[in-house]
């Protein structure tokens, strides 16, 4: 992340990138659903569904009015961009910490816990996607600086 931010390329997009355009990049967090469905399928704990998907369901969800309040102008849009950036953060910090704990636990008691997200293709989302996320969430505060 670090070097990726000290390339030029990454300096001639974030000038450009508009803040609205960062947050609805966030749409594609509706994928929380599939927590839910490979807990359907008992593939992982229940806490760990709820937690993981959630969070990324009602952050996609808010995308909608922050990204509308960001393209209207509202006087609020920088205070309702920043908390809505503080709960997708803290939910993707969340995730990460309830699958550490889990993962703990099912090691002590010899039990599974989200050993699914260790195979591929499920493999990919741990990952990418947690980082990829912080990194996201990290240019909105970047680009909220600016306004």
């Amino acid at each position: 992340m670090g070097y990726v931010q000290r390339t030029k390329w990454f300096a001639i997009v974030l000038k450009n990138i508009k803040l609205e355009q960062l947050v609805f990049i966030h749409i594609f967090r509706f994928v929380g659903v599939f927590f839910f469905l490979v807990y359907f399928y008992n593939a992982i704990p229940k806490e760990f569904a709820f937690i993981g998907g959630a969070g990324d369901i009602i952050t996609a969800i808010l995308v909608f009015p922050v990204v509308i309040a960001l393209k209207k102008g509202y006087s609020f849009a920088k205070l309702v961009t920043s908390i809505w950036n503080i709960i997708g953060l803290i939910d993707i910090i969340l995730v990460l910490i309830t699958a550490v704990v889990l993962t703990n636990e099912a090691v002590q008691n010899n039990t599974e816990a989200v050993e699914q997200f260790g195979t591929f293709p499920f493999s990919w989302i741990p990952a990418f996607a947690p980082a990829t996320i912080i990194f996201l969430h990290i240019l909105v505060f970047k680009k909220l600086k600016e306004l």
